[in-house]
């Protein structure tokens, strides 16, 4: 994912600093599955990847080329 890869940090990394696995971080970036951070939960995934909500809900749309991973995380975003 180009937020990690921005960051400069591996899966590994991410998968720390979110208190997940490297095979999990590896599922959301293949589209696989999708995160379900907490509202509360979303500054911290902001800091892991070092970017704006905005870019984090990008990011993730993008990569699933549709509105579920923003209904999953409980936004609805108009574009």
């Amino acid at each position: 994912m180009w937020l990690r890869k921005r960051a400069k940090k591996t899966q590994r990394q991410i998968a720390v600093e979110l208190d997940t696995t490297e095979s999990v971080v590896s599922k959301w970036e293949r589209g696989i599955v999708v995160p379900h951070p907490a509202l509360t939960d979303l500054p911290k995934y902001c800091q892991a990847y070092d970017c704006s909500i905005e870019e984090l809900i990008e990011a993730f749309s993008n990569i699933h080329g549709d509105q579920q991973v923003l209904q999953a995380a409980g936004l609805n975003i108009e574009n």
